[in-house]
């Protein structure tokens, strides 16, 4: 769509990678299978608030570690066609 529209893309990367196979398994499978309710309108704010807060120092690192090798694939100008933004 970009370039049909004038735009050349340089490098296509993908940022934040490892969040859509988490969202699968944490939210969209548990919704799916019938093992989650849609929460009620009023805790809406508070559920958002808590499922983006990080407790596990253990899922922190994690996290780090990830994003530190997505940043090194990106300084190293490794292309990724899996959720991919072109610059």
């Amino acid at each position: 769509m970009l370039a049909k529209i004038g735009f050349k893309i340089e490098f296509a990367t993908g940022i934040f990678q490892f969040l859509p196979p988490i969202i699968l398994a944490m939210r969209a499978m548990p919704y799916r299978l019938g093992l989650a309710a849609t929460p009620k309108p009023q805790d809406v704010a508070d559920e958002m608030r808590r499922q983006h807060e990080i407790n596990s120092r253990f899922i922190s690192r994690t996290f780090d570690w990830l994003q530190r090798h997505e940043v090194e694939r990106i300084r190293a100008g490794r292309e990724s066609g899996f959720g991919a933004v072109g610059w």
